[in-house]
């Protein structure tokens, strides 16, 4: 009649084999592991020990529960847009610890209605010049949602056009100015000088 020690594999040594029911098994000489699941649920761990050569079992298992860990929405920060003009907006930075992001659903702030994509790169145009509160929601495969926003300026084109006159108009007048005075100055040194 063997004893427990005679009981135990040719190596020693007592293997654990987990079942962590998500297509993963485990073998081990261990009695202490680790495990990390890629979905959200309900899952049955069973422990399976063997002794000796598997002639001797035991087995025991329990049930966890893997919450959700919801996404993290980011978009790059973008410089100001002038109006008519297409704005590249990304959200490649927007991340999934446990699983991925599939959905981007985009609210640009100006009215028009939310795009939901699964892009992470967009393009959208403001027609009228303002500062517009970006919004933008990531959902992941297991409906976890987080929002995050920024804000863009839109410039009119007109107005930066009509500012660049202006610059221009004030410096043909400053130009003239001078000129102007130059051309008097002689006229006052020829006139007396002449006899």
């Amino acid at each position: 009649m063997g004893s427990e020690r005679d009981d135990q594999n040719d190596c020693g040594k007592i293997k654990y084999i987990w079942d962590f029911d998500d297509n993963t098994i485990f073998n081990s000489y261990e009695n202490i592991t680790t495990h990390r699941y890629q979905k959200s649920g309900l899952y049955l761990i069973t422990l399976t020990i063997e002794y000796g050569s598997g002639k001797h079992q035991s087995i025991s298992s329990v049930i966890v529960t893997v919450k959700n860990r919801p996404p993290t929405a980011m978009i790059q920060s973008i410089k100001p847009v002038q109006t008519s003009e297409q704005a590249r907006l990304s959200a490649v930075e927007s991340a999934d610890i446990d699983g991925e992001v599939i959905y981007y659903i985009w609210n640009f702030g100006d009215g028009s209605d939310d795009l939901w994509t699964n892009e992470s790169v967009v393009e959208h145009t403001w027609t009228k010049p303002g500062t517009y509160t970006i919004e933008l929601t990531v959902q992941d495969d297991d409906g976890g949602t987080d929002t995050t926003q920024i804000e863009i300026k839109a410039e009119d084109v007109k107005e930066n056009d009509s500012g660049m006159d202006f610059l221009v108009i004030l410096m043909i007048f400053v130009f003239g100015a001078i000129i102007l005075t130059v051309i008097l100055l002689l006229i006052r040194i020829w006139g007396s000088s002449s006899p």
